[in-house]
């Protein structure tokens, strides 16, 4: 399974996740606002993957560049997004998230399938485990935003960069 792992000066700080939650959070956010939620998701890729998936010209970047390209300014949105507007309305949402998609392969059908940035980003079923697993909760998936807004909450308080590493 793959994982995304957001790295603050050399593991100082850090956050992962992996890409089946990434992907959920993704889309439970742009569900509720696609401007703020391209900034949630800037801020969870690299500089080069955020502009090649936007057809935003590369500069000199290579996949090897890991920085992540956002400001002090977003950052701030996307911690507000997440402690007023993202867990607020988890608290009330049903119990199983990926279930009120219809399960993983619709969900997985949603997502590719769906237009505006999340179109772009490759998930599939092997992404993801089985539907009913506790990990698709809205009890894990406020952790995992809380876990987000801490981490950001953090390089907003000690200042950027950080990084953004894929594992298979």
């Amino acid at each position: 399974m793959r994982t995304l792992n957001l790295i603050y000066r050399d593991w100082e700080k850090y956050c992962h996740f992996n890409f089946d939650i990434f992907s959920l959070m993704l889309f439970y956010s742009k569900e509720i606002d696609e401007n703020i939620s391209l900034s949630l998701f800037k801020c969870m890729v690299s500089e080069y993957y955020f502009k090649l998936l936007r057809d935003i010209p590369l500069e000199g970047l290579t996949p090897e560049d890991e920085n992540v390209d956002i400001t002090v300014s977003e950052l701030s949105v996307v911690i507000a997004f997440i402690n007023n507007v993202l867990i607020p309305s988890l608290n009330v949402d049903s119990d199983n998230i990926l279930n009120k998609y219809g399960g993983t392969e619709a969900f997985v059908s949603l997502f590719v399938n769906e237009t505006g940035f999340t179109e772009d980003v490759f998930i599939d079923n092997d992404d993801f485990q089985e539907a009913n697993s506790d990990i698709y909760t809205k009890e894990n998936l406020i952790y995992c935003f809380n876990s987000l807004k801490e981490f950001l909450q953090y390089v907003h308080s000690n200042g950027l960069p950080y990084d953004v590493r894929v594992d298979s």
